[in-house]
């Protein structure tokens, strides 16, 4: 069997119980393919008609598509009840697409269905954390851990846990570096146990030792993209571009046959093109070399178009949205994206409204979605319903100097210019760079 979910943070076991971390630092719940996990697939070794439905749900989850694989998988769950794989995924996909109440049933199935197996509790562990229930998150970890105290993936799943949500707590940190001895105690890989605490260091701001600890890490695997993840974003805040470079170059992703391997290997080297300052040309290349082999990424074609946004072409965004979109059911994260390049853009309004309602479906009191229907508004000239729309997401201007400048542009087109003056100064007052600066610096030139 080749196939595994894997969740955010759960260790990976493709050559050892562990492996790498994957993705310790988000709250998204992954789909991987990897060598056999016997506790899920069991000694089979042909697959069914059920393993091959799942490892297509497994892609979908894979490139972030939740609400297809929900879809596809209920009726897999009237059909095989008792069929621990199928709740397992359920449960993925169902925290994917953030719902955390059905997740957490659906990981109560698991366990239920598998309750001397920690693996569920992991995944009971990460929805709950999603929920904010950090004390319940951690009373699993160690019920996991008490069912297999032998196995070192237990002490560094609560590791994990101390280190992306416990960081504030010194003895949890303390705790953390003892879960990380404890799992080298019991054979884990040395690029998993250096990693992990490039993460702890790396989170409390430590970056000079998190660099060091990533470093030993890589060295034991080199090549490892999950490690390189973390590495090459850490020397180019600290201005050692020349060592990522060198870490990349000794890649050949020709070499690395999994499509996605080398999709992730281009979205790094796009994200280092970017905090270098390299030509856009060069960037836009390495995301769309990442679609070509992984056409159905959606994660990758959101990077990519929110890049295109930060790089001022929200209408190149349309195109790469739209193939996310093709079909129902559709994804709000792309709705939104589609929706804000669309409003940006200003010609396709009536398509902008579509999406927007898609996204507004998902989301409806989101201050960003509230703010692309603003505009929405604003670019078909209905100003005072721009402004009624925005008013939810004023709270937020000194932080979202994208928000103050719509703010700024619809009051002034309301005749309201000492309003106008007051919401552009601040956006322009904003240290990054955002969509629209120079917009908001030539109308405020003009309200002078």
């Amino acid at each position: 069997m080749v196939f595994v979910v894997l969740l955010n943070g759960i260790v990976r076991a493709d050559t050892v119980e562990s492996d790498v971390p994957f993705n310790v630092d988000g709250d998204t719940l992954e789909a991987r393919p990897i060598l056999d996990e016997k506790w899920l697939w069991g000694d089979e070794v042909e697959m069914t008609g059920l393993d091959r439905d799942l490892v297509g749900v497994a892609t979908l989850i894979g490139e972030r598509r939740y609400v297809q694989a929900v879809d596809r998988l209920m009726p897999l769950t009237r059909k095989h009840p008792e069929t621990v794989q199928v709740w397992f995924v359920l449960t993925v996909a169902r925290y994917g697409r953030g719902q955390y109440d059905l997740a957490l049933a659906s990981a109560d199935r698991c366990v239920q269905l598998r309750p001397h197996s920690p693996e569920p509790l992991w995944l009971r562990a990460s929805i709950l954390v999603a929920q904010g229930h950090l004390h319940s998150a951690e009373s699993n970890y160690r019920r996991a851990i008490e069912l297999n105290p032998k196995r070192p993936v237990g002490y560094l799943q609560r590791a994990r846990f101390y280190i992306s949500y416990r960081s504030e707590d010194p003895a949890k940190m303390g705790a953390a570096v003892t879960d990380i001895e404890q799992a080298a105690q019991r054979g884990a890989s040395e690029a998993a146990t250096e990693a992990m605490l490039g993460h702890a260091y790396e989170v409390t701001g430590d970056v000079r030792r998190a660099v060091t600890h990533y470093r030993s890490a890589i060295d034991a695997r080199p090549g490892d993209l999950y490690i390189l993840g973390r590495l090459v974003p850490l020397y180019d805040q600290a201005g050692l571009a020349a060592q990522s470079d060198a870490l990349l170059s000794a890649i050949d992703g020709s070499k690395l046959g999994n499509p996605r391997k080398v999709a992730r290997l281009a979205t790094i080297r796009a994200s280092h093109g970017i905090a270098t300052g390299m030509a856009s040309e060069k960037i836009e290349r390495y995301y769309r070399d990442a679609l070509l082999v992984t056409p159905n990424d959606l994660a990758v074609r959101l990077e990519f178009a929110r890049w295109l946004e930060t790089d001022g072409r929200n209408a190149a965004a349309i195109p790469v949205l739209r193939k996310a979109l093709q079909s129902e059911p559709y994804d709000p994260q792309a709705a939104a994206q589609l929706a804000w390049a669309l409003a940006d853009d200003g010609k396709e309004l009536d398509e902008a409204r579509r999406w927007y309602a898609v996204a507004k479906q998902h989301d409806p009191s989101s201050p960003y979605l509230l703010d692309t229907g603003a505009w929405i508004e604003y670019q078909a000239g209905e100003y005072d319903r721009a402004l009624e729309v925005l008013q939810p997401s004023l709270r937020l201007a000194k932080q979202v100097p994208e928000i103050a400048y719509h703010a700024g542009a619809i009051y002034a087109r309301l005749n309201e210019p000492d309003k106008a003056r007051r919401f552009l100064r601040m956006a322009l007052a904003a240290k990054r760079p955002f969509n629209g600066r120079a917009a908001a610096e030539a109308l405020l030139e003009q309200l002078h």
